[in-house]
């Protein structure tokens, strides 16, 4: 039996799995070219951007506004328009503005709580 003062002294062999050593060096990485430039793809952005807010701003029907709402919101978009977002949906805040339809009436409640408007249940 080994005393406390050898066991401390042994190295301890771990297996090995057998990887390959990594393809991913640094003059490799660097070789990558991205075609993306901001002058074209930071234009066409923002042009893009103008286009749906003018969308947003067309769109007279409440449930077309609350589907793309959820839509860029699901998409992760909608904080490019979050003023637009607001405008539309404070003016759908009055319950004279509900819809109709339970699938409409849902989402507009819905979006009304995410975004902060203060709306009740009943």
């Amino acid at each position: 039996m080994a005393s406390e003062g050898e066991q401390a002294n042994e190295v301890i062999e771990r297996r090995s799995a057998g990887h390959l050593p990594t393809v991913w060096d640094a003059e490799l990485v660097n070789s990558f070219t991205s075609p993306y430039s901001y002058e074209i793809h930071g234009t066409r952005l923002e042009e893009l951007k103008q286009d749906v807010r003018k969308l947003l701003v067309s769109m007279k029907e409440p449930r077309e506004q609350l589907d793309l709402i959820n839509l860029m919101q699901r998409l992760g978009v909608a904080y490019h328009f979050e003023k637009e977002i607001k405008t539309i949906l404070a003016n759908l805040v009055d319950p004279n503005n509900f819809a109709t339809d339970l699938y409409t009436v849902a989402l507009q409640f819905r979006l009304l709580r995410q975004n902060g408007f203060s709306i009740t249940t009943g």
